[in-house]
């Protein structure tokens, strides 16, 4: 049985944690944290603002701005039975990443990108489980945010809405296991959609619809013990941030 799956297609997250800041501070209305999201969806550029839509079909109240992002980033699969031989994909993948932990949100809330030609949302969540952290900068129980493509967003009459057809929605009081890079000069993360994985009462299940990828269940406690066992030997290599 195939138990870890790669990489699959790009969605960028931020996550900002509370260590450093402020509880206040980390609000999903924060200007200082939306001011950045706005700004780092440029892969997902459709070319046509949601107004010029609006104009052309006059009448119609749901605007749809659809963009899919295939990421450049990528592993192997990780086979359970042929650990010797597969370890170094699922290191792989965890070395692409700064942070892997996993998630429960509670509230979310879209916003237009810069261009206003895509949608965004920002998820406020707290860690349950820490896998990596070469910064140290999260802990179980901390609070973050994380900022995904699509969402829909209400703009006077109508209604905005951003779709990746890869990477279905957040679903709120659900638990993820996130991959997550790092964002120089911010307290936040980016990560690939592709390193998202949904926990469900059967399983675990890697939440892209890319049809490239085996969506079969997987195991919790096998498949974040042997994330754990990865990560520990990814630390030992790689060490912190300078």
């Amino acid at each position: 049985m195939k138990l870890y799956q790669p990489y699959t297609m790009l969605a960028i997250f931020w996550a900002v944690t509370a260590t450093g800041w402020c509880q206040t501070q980390l609000s999903l209305d924060n200007p200082a944290i939306n001011a950045v999201d706005q700004t780092i969806y440029s892969e997902y550029s459709t070319g046509t603002t949601w107004k010029k839509l609006a104009n052309a079909h006059p009448g119609d109240t749901s605007i749809i701005l659809r963009k899919t992002v295939i990421p450049e980033l990528g592993g192997g699969t990780y086979d359970p039975d042929k650990i010797n031989s597969t370890t170094s994909s699922i290191e792989n993948d965890i070395s692409q990443s700064d942070v892997v932990v996993v998630v429960n949100f509670s509230s979310s809330k879209a916003y237009l990108t810069k261009n206003q030609d895509f949608v965004y949302s920002d998820f406020l969540g707290v860690v349950e489980q820490v896998i990596l952290d070469r910064a140290n900068a999260l802990k179980q129980g901390s609070r973050i945010i994380v900022t995904r493509p699509g969402g829909t967003i209400r703009e006077n009459q109508y209604f905005v809405t951003g779709i990746d057809r890869y990477f279905p929605p957040f679903r709120l009081d659900q638990r993820y296991v996130l991959f997550m890079k790092r964002v120089k000069g911010a307290p936040a993360y980016r990560a690939t959609s592709n390193g998202t994985y949904v926990i469900t009462d059967k399983g675990v299940v890697i939440l892209s619809r890319n049809p490239s990828y085996s969506h079969l269940l997987q195991n919790e406690n096998a498949f974040l013990n042997i994330l754990e066992v990865s990560a520990k030997k990814v630390e030992s290599k790689l060490g912190g941030y300078e």
